[in-house]
């Protein structure tokens, strides 16, 4: 959801650039070719910049974030045993982001619809219509609508106008301007991004500019080898009305007195400083958009109440931390962590609740590798929280005797190795000696989640302490 809301502003941002570059600076400009490649221009970055990320090297050094993945060596899920009653299940109720889905798909399907019925009166005028042909043209005559329209290279000529021959030669000269432009391409390609961003008022604003633009240059077209008033009289004089074909460039359009003064505005060319200040609108925006997301996933995505458990996690546990949520991303980037990080020295999992249902969280610590000395034996040896009695009774609480070792009557010790870094930290988890497979990984499991120790100090400086820890299944 959150790489969604990011897309859509980020989209919304170049749109909004645009819409502001064309009010300020190309609004009153008469090259129409250039104003409208701009527009266009801003509309592809629209679509395509919010895709493209650039990620600095210490991109993965920010916490939290959530686009992250576990470590290779990290266990699956902990089931919950008998004893602490049954295993807690995810909420699989009706959810905010089930409604909002809802909402969204039904607005789309909607979208969808009226573009699909666009497209099929389309094809059913060419179909009843009377069609002639001019040139690469193909000119229908219909009485399906109160005005004459375009599509690509179709002219839909109506036959309820009223109109002497000489007005209705202007009308197809209009209409001809819009296809040979091609602006049709422009007014399909805003109707698909529409279907998507149904729910963006930026994008109605976005095609209306867009279609200002496509009847200035078609005006233009139309008007070159005629008399401008004869041609602005005809304007006033046809029926503004329209049905609502957007998906069509149409002679009828509410905008004819920006029309008329634009036809009698002096024509000249764009100057040089407003193209160049378009031209460097966007690599700006690329820039922007592309280096860094405009919603970050850790202040949409993180509740509250897991960010601030890793506010606590991060002032008792200093070093290279992250929030992770266990989701089916998790393996997106397990290679960038792997790689630069090797295994956790600390981790600690939790669920919380918000609208969404029950969310898991894991936050993790890493530690840069050392080539420091380890030791067995020290002056000062490491002491875990609350001495020998405390470490006994957290082996008793989480260790778990896994019901396939019960089932077979599997009984023994397993030798568990780690080092308590200089911070307190335990790091490098193995197992020394096993007993089964789900023995060994409940051991190692338990483990991890030590919490800091006082760290051991040779000669008053703390070091790096090996120990071995013998963990008895017993039936």
């Amino acid at each position: 959801m959150s790489a969604f809301i990011n897309y859509f502003v980020e989209s919304s941002l170049v749109l909004i650039s645009f819409l502001i570059l064309h009010r300020f600076f190309l609004a009153k400009e008469t090259s129409f070719s250039i104003v409208r490649f701009t527009m266009l221009a801003g509309l592809v970055a629209s679509i395509v910049f919010p895709l493209i990320k650039i990620q600095s090297p210490e991109s993965l050094k920010v916490v939290p974030s959530l686009s992250d993945a576990l470590p290779v060596h990290w266990l699956p899920d902990v089931s919950i045993t008998a004893s602490k009653g049954e295993s807690a299940g995810l909420f699989t109720g009706f959810t905010m982001n089930d409604l909002l889905s809802v909402i969204y798909f039904t607005g789309m399907t909607i979208s969808l619809i009226v573009f699909l019925k666009q497209l099929l009166f389309l094809r059913q005028a060419s179909l009843k219509g009377e069609k002639h042909r001019v040139g690469k043209y193909s000119m229908i005559f219909t009485e399906k609508t109160n005005y004459s329209f375009s599509f690509f290279h179709q002219l839909f000529i109506t036959r309820k106008e009223v109109l002497s021959e000489s007005d209705r030669q202007q009308v197809i000269a209009h209409e001809m301007a819009h296809a040979t432009a091609l602006h049709s391409i422009d007014l399909l390609l805003l109707s698909l991004i529409q279907i998507i961003f149904w729910f963006n008022p930026i994008i109605i604003v976005y095609r209306r500019t867009l279609v200002q633009i496509h009847e200035f240059d078609a005006d233009a077209r139309a008007v070159k080898n005629h008399d401008v008033n004869q041609y602005c009289n005809l304007l006033a004089r046809v029926a503004l009305q329209s049905a609502g074909l957007s998906l069509a460039s149409h002679f009828n359009n509410s905008l004819t007195v920006k029309r008329i003064q634009m036809m009698r505005t002096l024509k000249s060319k764009i100057k040089f400083w407003k193209l160049t200040a378009c031209a460097f609108v966007l690599p700006l925006l690329f820039f922007t958009i592309a280096c860094q997301d405009q919603v970050p996933e850790t202040s949409s995505a993180v509740p509250h109440e897991a960010q601030s458990r890793f506010d606590i996690f991060q002032q008792a546990h200093p070093g290279e931390n992250y929030i992770l949520e266990k989701d089916d991303q998790l393996d997106a980037n397990l290679a960038s962590l792997q790689d630069k990080y090797g295994t956790p020295v600390f981790t600690e999992e939790f669920s919380v609740s918000d609208a969404s249902g029950v969310r898991t969280f894991v936050m993790l610590q890493y530690v840069v590798s050392s080539n420091e000395p380890v030791f067995t034996v020290v002056e000062e040896m490491p002491e875990y929280p609350g001495g020998r009695d405390a470490l006994i009774e957290m082996l008793q609480t989480h260790m778990r005797y896994p019901q396939s070792a019960r089932l077979q009557e599997i009984e023994g010790k397993v030798f568990v190795g780690f080092i308590v870094e200089k911070n307190g930290a335990v790091s490098n988890v193995h197992v020394l000696k096993g007993l089964s497979a789900e023995c060994d990984e409940e051991s190692v499991r338990v483990v991890k989640m030590f919490p800091k120790w006082k760290p051991g100090t040779q000669n008053g400086k703390p070091v790096r302490v090996k120990f071995v820890l013998p963990i008895n299944f017993s039936m």
